[in-house]
């Protein structure tokens, strides 16, 4: 199991700031209202009342302090307490309200990466082929463009594997792709203990189950060790033992879906191929031995690209173009290369 409230990332921070001032709630609260907050004594248990139970009535013409001296008078009020206690319910509203956000957000980020698809903007220098043709660009110029990297190395791979690379892609610690992959890793076990105790009550072949079993735990002991902790806890039936069987079948299948001391090879897999379309720009060509200056129109860009991480690619790959001609315009390609900074960059910086 892993602590949520983990101080090192932004999220974890806000729900430390959550659990501080719903302290202070309670504390205002307890101003407010403290005969409520102290309890009622010792519940179950009453008292005959005695004659000196029986509270002495103060003289009609003797003035009443608001507190005996030298107490507080608990009935009292301080002042501006209800306010407070509105302000905190406020803030504690805004916080859980930026941290859901904040998560979706993450989510949404982790969810494009583990695809293996990522979208950025990117400066670049184009320049002209090494090989000599008839029509091309004969010097560097500036330019920039928007793209698509797809990075295949993340298909068709186990979605934990991709949410842990996601994750540590965006940002993330090792922690937080550990946490990302182990929260995948749960989810398919508990889903799996999930359908063994649905065949467990039909009455199915246990060979059956344990091929179901085998995938995961990748032997046959253990899988006879999740599923006789299944078939308990379904013969406890709806007991605290039953969800504590339950829990520890989860427990050991998520270890075998994902297991949280090994650190995954994720860099290579950050290399992918790159789709974009960079700006037109004005640069020096040649054409059937004239040189001329003049706008140069980009079709289209393709090439290699690699992304260690979402606030950095490295692109390099080829550009067509069409250059400028009194016949028309003539086809031609430039060398491009560029480095740029994913979308994703954007949330995780917000965050």
């Amino acid at each position: 199991m892993f602590d949520n409230t983990r101080s090192n990332t932004s999220i974890g921070r806000r729900k430390h700031e959550l659990d501080v001032l719903r302290g202070l709630l309670l504390c205002a609260a307890f101003a407010v209202f403290p005969q409520s907050a102290m309890g009622q004594g010792e519940a179950g248990t009453s008292h005959p009342p005695q004659a000196s139970d029986t509270p002495r009535q103060p003289d009609a013409n003797q003035d009443q302090p608001d507190a005996i001296q030298g107490q507080p008078n608990v009935n009292q009020n301080p002042p501006n307490a209800e306010d407070d206690t509105e302000k905190l319910k406020r803030r504690i509203q805004e916080l859980e309200a930026t941290r859901d956000a904040d998560a979706n957000a993450e989510a949404q980020s982790q969810r494009l990466m583990s695809a293996g698809v990522t979208i950025g903007y990117a400066l670049a220098i184009a320049t002209g082929t090494p090989w000599k043709t008839e029509a091309r660009m004969i010097n560097a110029q500036s330019t920039q463009m928007p793209y698509l990297l797809v990075l295949p190395a993340y298909w068709g791979k186990p979605k934990a594997l991709r949410d842990y690379c996601a994750a540590a892609w965006i940002g993330g610690d090792e922690y937080e792709a550990t946490r990302a992959a182990m929260i995948v890793a749960r989810r398919a076990a508990n889903e799996l203990v999930l359908a063994v105790k649905a065949s467990i009550r039909a009455g199915l072949p246990s060979e059956q189950t344990y091929y179901e079993l085998l995938d995961v735990t990748g032997s046959l002991t253990n899988a006879t060790v999740i599923y006789g902790l299944v078939k308990k806890g379904v013969e406890a039936k709806d007991t605290i033992d039953a969800q504590a069987y339950e829990d520890r079948a989860i427990g050991q299948l998520s270890q075998w879906i994902w297991n949280p001391s090994l650190k995954a090879s994720c860099g290579w897999r950050q290399l992918g191929l790159w789709l974009g379309k960079p700006a037109d720009f004005e640069g020096g060509i040649r054409i059937d031995g004239t040189r001329s200056q003049s706008t140069i129109t980009s079709v289209v860009g393709l090439g290699l690209g690699y992304s260690p991480n979402s606030y950095f690619t490295i692109l390099a790959g080829w550009t067509f173009t069409h250059l400028p001609d009194a016949d028309g315009a003539r086809n031609s390609s430039t060398l491009v290369f560029g480095v740029g900074g994913n979308i994703d960059a954007l949330g995780a910086l917000a965050r």
